[in-house]
């Protein structure tokens, strides 16, 4: 499934941080779970960023199954939707709910840096 490939080497107890993007739904939540076991005795860290999330009840859905794990939602973008039909635009007028969310996967990549473990990450 979707969660296990990254699995197949060891390069994934070698980033910083893990972004793991999941619907709200129940199959997203699953996929979510999958890695969440396989990483459990890697220290992986890992934080989830919510897609297609529609509205409250979809972020809530993703907190009551994530937890703290859930960093945020992203939802429809006309923006990147302009972009995938090749009508680029000037990134200032992308959606400030998509820049805030943007925004907030790079302070936690930032972070998580501070918390780096290079004996971990030269480990062979």
């Amino acid at each position: 499934t979707a969660g296990s490939d990254s699995f197949a080497s060891g390069m994934f107890t070698r980033f910083d941080m893990t972004f793991l993007v999941a619907e709200p739904t129940r199959k997203g939540v699953s996929v979510y779970r999958q890695y969440k076991e396989y990483a459990r005795d890697f220290g992986v860290a890992l934080k989830v960023v919510g897609n297609k999330v529609q509205g409250p009840d979809d972020l809530d859905f993703l907190r009551s199954e994530v937890g703290d794990d859930l960093l945020i939602g992203v939802g429809h973008s006309d923006w990147v939707r302009s972009m995938e039909k090749g009508r680029p635009s000037r990134f200032e007028l992308l959606e400030a709910d998509n820049r805030m969310a943007l925004q907030a996967l790079q302070d936690a990549a930032e972070d998580s840096y501070e918390l780096r473990d290079w004996e971990r990450y030269t480990r062979q």
